[in-house]
């Protein structure tokens, strides 16, 4: 394995720790702070890192996209898996929820030709039929013990995917550039959906520390996953 798949590989495994991490504390947090304000701060985080970062670094050409309705439609498709996810696990064990939702790479498999016109070969297809039975196994269909949120997650899995095959696409602006719009998009239509909708109040103390972690995670989460293509 060449360094730079290895390097690849590590960041992505740091995401993925980070929006474990993430997606557990949401879980807690959202029967007290309610689903819009988690994804308010959530996307808070992701905004305040990458104008800090992108700034730094790039200064205004953080701003320049050569994609601009592509990053449009990737940062809307971030915002879906983020409401899918968190609206799914307020029904489900967390455990279940997330197998469920880890199901995206199956679904980046099943999209990849199609979105990326990269072949698929048998070897993965194997995989991905053997991942699918996995699915059914959790998710039960038609049984008593199915539960409807298990269709919010998998539709989770299948933004996320799309998601992920977009990021691919977009390398053609900056890593950061892509993390920027992603984040921008999100805090601009939950701030928009804050201000005319009502939010919980008097929240317990404990419940601030951890919305601020969210952002926190949601970001670093998310620029590891953006340079890990790169």
């Amino acid at each position: 394995m060449s360094s730079r798949y290895s390097s690849a590989l590590a960041l992505f495994l740091l995401s993925g720790a980070c929006l474990s991490v993430l997606d557990a504390s949401g879980k807690w947090v959202v029967t007290s702070s309610g689903l819009l304000l988690l994804l308010w701060f959530r996307f808070s985080g992701q905004i305040l890192m990458a104008l800090a970062m992108g700034l730094r670094k790039e200064g205004l050409t953080l701003f320049h996209t050569h994609r601009p309705g592509l990053q449009l439609l990737r940062s809307v498709l971030l915002i879906v898996t983020s409401l899918l996810f968190f609206a799914g696990v307020q029904y489900l064990p967390l455990a279940e929820a997330s197998a469920i939702a880890f199901t995206g790479p199956l679904w980046v498999v099943l999209l990849s030709w199609k979105l990326l016109q990269e072949p698929v070969n048998s070897v993965d297809r194997w995989a991905t039929y053997l991942g699918f039975a996995g699915i059914l196994f959790i998710v039960r269909p038609g049984t008593e013990v199915f539960h409807p949120a298990a269709l919010l997650l998998l539709g989770m899995a299948i933004a996320n995917a799309v998601y992920q095959l977009l990021t691919r696409r977009l390398t053609s602006d900056s890593a950061l550039t892509t993390f920027f719009y992603s984040g921008l998009v999100g805090f601009a239509i939950t701030t928009g959906l804050l201000s005319v909708l009502p939010i919980p109040t008097n929240l317990p103390l404990i419940v601030w520390p951890v919305l601020l972690l969210v952002g926190l995670l949601g970001g670093l989460g998310h620029v590891l996953m953006i340079q890990a293509f790169y």
